[in-house]
């Protein structure tokens, strides 16, 4: 009987996929190649987030410039021709971006979007991330972060031990929440360091897991995540906000509108998302420059040239009295800092660029000579890391050069060729077109600051130079990519005479 029962189960899952198999999406005339999937819903998922980037070249070596992959219920058409990516991110009518954001908003920060567009606060970000606003914001940086390295726990002139990572971690995310969203008076009665601990911790664990997250685990069955999230919230309700001084005028016009609106229920979730995004992928940024600075002498030295070049040119001077305080044009000016940090988001930054087909649309792929139809409701993605490591564009693309974005007398580079051709789309850290991350001037000054004063305050060593970190692929597709270990540094204060 049970032998009977497993056989008619047996016979009808088998007879189940071979009419999934014979029903299953064919490649159509004058569409991409479809590569070959049998995993039902999973389709060529595993063999794709195991190693992304050796999963897209062996595909584009036997397909060519795009190809259709199956994974997760969906089709992807992957476009690897560079050419063609400035067509992609201008065509914004027919190729979707917003509507490929919903599912995950939802998954990570637990709200649906309404009518304003959270990732730029409703169009806020374009007026307050540039021009005298950002000025404002580069030096309430600038500030902080001298507060939090210069007054805090690694004001030491005792050699100290800690992760490097973890260092970033504290000083960035307590420097960039005290930035955009205010401090508590000393009236209120708030310890503000102990704020700030608990902050970076619930940051920092909520953050790990965003990329399981978007892979769809559920958030209870990651420890203590859901809690670390619920406690950030508490730090964006509007009582709070109010609660704070020298709250970014940013982050107050958004309260107040939200308020008009009568959202304010949504407003933590929101909030919290925009501070994530500010965020995370700049800390793993930092950290990735300050590696390639301490295992590169000649950066730092060329670095520590440019940094006392611009003290002596804004007649500035580091006599542990006064903060230093460079505007972004005196960063603008440092061309080898430029490079470093341009080198570092060329290496560590897998950005990629999703759009959703609204209707059935014809794309010219360039290096092809010839048009692909891409079907209705199917999702169109470049993965910006393949051109980042791309040989005939980057000369060694896996090894850190400082100088690779200077010419020979100095200033930037930006002509970058393949096959005789310019390439337009030659660094995209910030990924493109309507999906651009608008808080990208803030990003890369924020960077800057920090190389900067801990050139200029600190000595700093790897307590190990020879170990070696990889890049952990987890976070493919989605920005910065993170450490495999946090390696050790030893650091000390300066003393000033």
């Amino acid at each position: 009987m049970i032998l009977e029962a497993l056989t008619t189960v047996l016979a009808a899952l088998v007879s189940s996929y071979l009419i999934w198999l014979v029903a299953k999406r064919k490649q159509k005339d004058g569409e991409p190649p479809i590569v070959p999937f049998w995993i039902p819903w999973l389709g060529s998922g595993l063999q794709y987030q195991k190693d992304p980037i050796t999963f897209l070249r062996k595909q584009e070596k036997k397909y060519g410039p795009i190809f259709t992959v199956f994974m997760g219920g969906s089709y992807f058409t992957f476009v690897t021709d560079p050419f063609t990516h400035p067509i992609i991110a201008k065509e914004s009518k027919v190729l979707n971006f917003r509507i490929c954001t919903i599912p995950t908003i939802k998954k990570v920060f637990d709200f649906t979007r309404r009518g304003v567009d959270v990732p730029t606060m409703g169009g806020l970000m374009v007026k307050y991330m540039q021009g005298h606003w950002l000025e404002t914001l580069v030096s309430k940086m600038m500030g902080n972060l001298q507060k939090v390295l210069l007054h805090g726990s690694y004001n030491n002139t005792e050699w100290a031990t800690t992760g490097l990572l973890h260092l970033v971690e504290t000083v960035m995310c307590t420097a960039g929440f005290k930035s955009l969203f205010g401090e508590y008076p000393a009236s209120s009665g708030v310890d503000n360091n102990k704020l700030h601990h608990k902050i970076v911790e619930d940051f920092v664990k909520f953050d790990k897991a965003f990329p399981l997250l978007v892979q769809g685990r559920p958030i209870s069955s990651l420890k203590g995540v859901k809690e670390s999230r619920a406690n950030m919230w508490k730090f964006f309700t509007m009582d709070e906000i109010h609660k704070r001084e020298m709250v970014y005028e940013m982050v107050e016009q958004y309260a107040k509108k939200l308020e008009e609106d009568q959202e304010l229920e949504q407003l933590k979730k929101e909030l919290y998302c925009v501070n994530w995004a500010a965020m995370s992928n700049t800390l793993l940024s930092a950290f990735w420059a300050l590696y390639y600075i301490l295992k590169h002498p000649e950066a730092m030295e060329a670095a520590n040239v440019e940094i006392q070049r611009m003290l002596k040119e804004t007649s500035q001077c580091v006599d542990g009295k006064s903060e230093i305080n460079f505007t972004r044009d005196d960063m603008a000016k440092m061309t080898v800092l430029d490079s470093i940090i341009n080198e570092t988001l060329r290496l560590d930054i897998s950005s990629s660029l999703l759009r959703q087909a609204l209707q059935d649309y014809n794309l010219k792929v360039v290096s092809a000579d010839r048009s692909y139809k891409i079907r209705k409701g199917d999702k169109l993605m470049t993965l910006f890391q393949l051109t980042h490591y791309d040989p005939e564009i980057y000369e060694q693309p896996d090894q850190f050069k400082f100088d690779r974005f200077l010419n020979s007398d100095g200033s930037p580079k930006t002509d970058f060729y393949k096959k005789g051709k310019v390439v337009k789309f030659f660094l995209q850290p910030f990924g493109s077109g309507v999906s651009k991350c608008p808080g990208r001037y803030w990003a890369v000054t924020e960077l800057k600051q920090l190389v900067i004063l801990l050139l200029l305050y600190f000595d700093f060593k790897l307590i190990n130079p020879e170990q070696e970190i990889k890049m952990d692929q987890i976070r493919v597709a989605f920005g910065s990519l993170p450490p495999n270990i946090d390696p050790q540094v030893q650091f000390k204060r300066r003393v000033i005479v």
